[in-house]
This record gives C-alpha cells, sequence and structure tokens, in this order.
C-alpha cells in the first residue's frame, strides 16, 4: 500500500571533512505507519558541481525495516558553508 508521506526525520553521519558516512531515516505516511532506514557509506565522491556548489554523493548499504538494501545518500552544499563545517570538525554537523 502506497500512502503521501508526511514527515521524514533525518539523522546524518559526518567524518571530520564533513562528507557524509551514514545515517538514520525514519519516514511516517499519512495513515501513522514508519519505514525506517539505516544506511553507511561504503563510496563516496564529491565534485564542484557548479561554481560555488560542492555534491557529495555516497553509495551506501544498510536495511529498510531491517531488510538489506543498497542506497544512494547525496549532500549539496554551498563551498564556503562546506569547508567552514570542515574545519570545525563532525561536531558542527
Amino acid at each position: 500500500m502506497v500512502v503521501p508521506v508526511v514527515e521524514a526525520r533525518v539523522a546524518a553521519r559526518f567524518d571530520d571533512g564533513f562528507r557524509h558516512t551514514g545515517g538514520d531515516v525514519t519516514i511516517t505516511g499519512e495513515d501513522g505507519g514508519t519505514t525506517a532506514l539505516t544506511i553507511d557509506r561504503f563510496a563516496f565522491f564529491g565534485f564542484e558541481a557548479a561554481p560555488g556548489r560542492l555534491l557529495n554523493e555516497a553509495g551506501c548499504t544498510g536495511a529498510i525495516d531491517g531488510v538489506p538494501a543498497v542506497a544512494h545518500f547525496e549532500c549539496g552544499w554551498d563551498t564556503e558553508y562546506a569547508a567552514g563545517q570542515a574545519s570545525r570538525g563532525p561536531a558542527a554537523a
């Protein structure tokens, strides 16, 4: 059954260079049902997608409601913001 998503909560994890390493996600549907995702990075690629815009992409393994899965995790940042976060370490994220 497919229902509209009413909430998505994401707790992303980052390394010392402000590159995402994984995360935990809970998605809630209109009917109150939830889906839980846990992902961990195994591959990473970061590049300047446009002037001043950093795009970080990660291939991940994980689970959806406990069932093994693969995932793609992408974060886009202003390059100055990303550099500032990286200089402060993972506690800043």
